[in-house]
């Protein structure tokens, strides 16, 4: 349905009214005048038929049986339960940003949920109490609206009225989009805006004739919110929206040389881009997070994955660790020291020493092994002793540690002092060995200790230069090699039980050297029963949580979510690359029952995919084709035809290689439903280049009819093949059909296609 105002009037050519009888022109300026006072508050309403039909037959094919099954599909295990920690206020942590999960947390608490089911694997029953049916209908009528998108694009760009029927027809005959918006998954939404960003593209390019008028600040606002959403749900959603931002910035450059526009017009349209598609966008993406982490306030399972301090701010996480404990580190204070960046693990040590030998003959110094251990334990707790002192206990009043002090560090479990010298480390030879120091008295004499270490505070100009709990970032630099300790990111074999390699570095300045309090109290005691007895105790329960400004936990998340690796190197069975998709090489197992007579997979269609992949191919081809012919003045097609080809590839082709070739360079586990986003685009491309083969077909044989027919006949062969695919691949999509061995070797199109054969 499209609303338009229409302003009507006569002009010649050169523009100026056309001038009659003195009669004619009054009576026309009366009437004129009359029409205008009529039809002021007018508006004319166009309804598109065809359109409403194909939004109904996607609702009709997509929304029956959406509460089947009623148990847990693929990555629902992680999207529902995530919107459960929305409503219980629980801190998660996960790598895509929050607000698809905050859409279905909403419609959950608008039914009633009240986020305690345990989402505990895939093919779980859910319990009563989850509204299976109400969360799964918000992607499926995402998954819908994708079909009145594509008609009302193809016909933006131009397009014959039976070409957006075609596009909108391969949207709804395809397994994949069917599958993935019948779930809480998140690609129908990412779909969704991406296409609604294009559309509001060609929507404001129509509009460039009338700029600032109320629909062009509409298209242009509405261009930058789906941005915005799109990258807000997940980070592949960011591509549609940067790619449709680089065109409008290429249409303001071509403006620039418009010298009807003054230098205050030109600032006014670059001030609205700017406005609409920068500032906009950004203030949304950072507005989800606040509210996200306004909702999450309560202490989680997720919080190991956060900072100290970010953890101390959460109700009932750390926050025991400033209340009623010292801020201070002083000599005789107990520690934890963290890993500030990267995966969290703690320094640790314990009563094992490294083996003799390392790889290829080289020799260990024999020491008590130091690493860093990913999990919290009484063997993390060191003492910081003054090496000018013999007393382990905290001084009255406490000497406080200070940047460019000299300290020990001696762990509390074995009273062995952390120690560096000049051996090899057993997973970086470059680097030095850490250890906790034995005094071993060989035949040649003693080993000299070199447990010396200089605290040097990272950020001492914004948090001072007291060593701080939770605050103070340090480095601890070596003394007699100064080299600073840090872990090498490598892990040691069994008999450092796979823990994570601890050594020092000439490289003062890389994040994994730098280190941060935890846990901490002062030694009070000299007996050292006592103090074990104190560090046995150490686990505490928090109360009260500190407080940390939203831009400091929202800087942090991004870091975190970025650069997070945690499946990097995770082998799945239904892993994919980029390179396997376009051709389906791999599915995707959603669900299976208990006996497997019933699946659901994740496969596009077959057929739809194949053509689509050769269109790209073809497409690509073609223009080559034609540039080199134009070079030599040789057309063989008209303007009209030409510009409409060009505009198909810059904005389809365009489109959909943002959201696919950024995939090539991620390093981690991917699957076939990262694909999706770049796909619509890809359906977009087929049903505009068959009409422009059905026109270059008309174009080189104006005299004959039979050309035409036959590639029309052969486009209506070609979808009716598709549709009889997709209804083939829909035993693969509802889960409802009984699946023998015999009925998935039929499906089975490639052999790499990894089904669940039942026993």
């Amino acid at each position: 349905m499209e609303s338009m105002s229409k302003v009507g009037g006569m002009q010649s050519g050169d523009g100026t009214p056309e001038k009659g009888d003195g009669a004619s022109e009054s009576a026309g300026t009366q009437g004129t005048s009359s029409s205008s006072r009529q039809k002021m508050l007018t508006v004319t309403a166009e309804i598109d038929l065809i359109q409403i039909v194909l939004f109904v037959v996607a609702l009709v094919v997509r929304l029956p049986g959406l509460d089947h099954p009623r148990s847990v599909v693929f990555d629902e295990l992680f999207f529902g339960k995530f919107a459960g920690h929305y409503i219980q206020k629980t801190f998660f942590f996960d790598m895509h940003p929050p607000l698809g999960k905050m859409i279905y947390a909403l419609v959950g608490y608008w039914c009633g949920y009240d986020g305690t089911f345990a989402f505990d694997g895939i093919g779980k029953e859910y319990d009563a109490s989850v509204p299976v049916w109400q969360m799964r209908l918000l992607p499926a009528l995402s998954g819908c609206l994708l079909v009145p998108l594509v008609y009302q694009i193809i016909l933006q760009m131009g397009c014959h009225q039976v070409t957006g029927v075609l596009g909108a027809l391969l949207i709804i005959c395809d397994n994949s989009l069917h599958v993935q918006s019948r779930f809480m998954l998140l690609e129908s939404f990412i779909q969704l805006f991406c296409l609604v960003s294009l559309l509001s593209l060609l929507k404001f390019r129509e509009k460039s004739y009338s700029p600032f008028s109320c629909e062009w600040w509409f298209w242009l606002t509405l261009m930058g919110i789906t941005w915005a959403c799109a990258t807000s749900i997940k980070y592949g959603g960011f591509f549609t929206g940067l790619f449709v931002f680089v065109l409008v910035l290429r249409d303001y450059w071509r403006m620039l040389s418009d010298k009807t526009l003054s230098d205050r017009q030109l600032f006014y349209h670059f001030f609205a881009r700017v406005l609409m598609l920068v500032i906009v966008p950004v203030v949304l993406y950072v507005g989800v997070f606040y509210v996200h982490l306004s909702i999450l306030t309560k202490s989680g399972p997720y919080d190991a994955n956060m900072s100290s301090r970010f953890q101390a701010s959460l109700e009932g996480g750390l926050a025991a660790i400033t209340k009623g404990q010292p801020l201070e580190v002083a000599y005789g204070s107990q520690i934890t020291l963290r890993r500030t960046h990267g995966k969290p693990c703690w320094l640790h040590s314990h009563n094992h020493t490294y083996p003799r030998w390392y790889d290829k003959g080289r020799g260990s110094s024999q020491q008590q092994q130091v690493t860093c251990y990913s999990f919290k334990d009484v063997n993390n707790w060191w003492l910081v002793k003054d090496p000018k002192s013999d007393s382990l206990v905290i001084s009255s009043p406490p000497k406080a540690i200070r940047h460019g002090d000299i300290v020990q560090l001696l762990h509390g479990k074995t009273l062995r002092f952390l120690n560096s010298h000049n051996v090899g480390a057993a997973m970086s030879p470059m680097n030095q060995e850490v250890a906790a120091f034995i005094d071993y008295n060989f035949t040649n004499g003693r080993v000299q200790p070199h447990n010396l270490w200089r605290v040097d505070i990272f950020n001492r100009e914004s948090d001072g230069d007291v060593w701080k709990i939770i605050q103070s970032q340090v480095r601890l630099v070596h003394v007699d090699s100064k080299q600073a300790l840090k872990t090498s990111g490598k892990q040691l074999p069994e008999w450092g039980f796979h823990q994570l390699e601890v050594v020092t570095d000439a490289l003062h300045s890389q994040n994994a050297a730098i280190w941060n309090v935890e846990e901490h109290r002062y030694t009070k005691s000299p007996d050292e029963k006592e103090r074990d007895q104190d560090l046995t105790r150490a686990e505490l329960i928090p109360t009260q949580p500190t407080q940390l400004g939203f831009f400091t936990k929202f800087w942090e998340l991004q870091v975190k979510m970025l650069f997070s690796q945690h499946d990097a190197n995770l082998d799945h069975r239904y892993g994919s690359s980029p390179l396997e998709w376009p051709l389906i090489e791999k599915n995707v197992a959603y669900w299976a029952s208990e006996d497997a007579m019933y699946q659901i997979h994740l496969v596009g269609n077959p057929l739809l995919w194949c053509s689509g992949s050769a269109v790209v191919i073809m497409y690509c081809g073609t223009l080559s084709f034609y540039l080199l012919r134009r070079r030599r003045l040789l057309f063989d097609v008209s303007d009209d035809m030409w510009r409409e080809f060009v505009t198909a590839g810059e904005l389809l082709l365009g489109t959909y290689a943002a959201n696919y070739v950024p995939y090539f360079v991620v390093d981690r586990t991917m699957f076939l439903h990262h694909y999706l986003p770049a796909l619509p685009f890809m359906i977009l491309l087929v049903a505009v280049f068959c009409e422009h083969i059905v026109k270059f077909v008309s174009h080189i044989s104006p005299n004959y009819r039979w050309p035409k027919i036959l590639v029309l006949l052969l486009v209506v062969l070609w979808a009716v093949s598709v549709l009889a695919t997709f209804t083939k691949y829909l035993d693969l999509c509802h889960g409802r059909t009984h699946l023998t061995a015999e009925k998935l070797q039929h499906l089975q199109w490639r052999e790499s296609w990894d089904f669940i054969y039942p026993m």
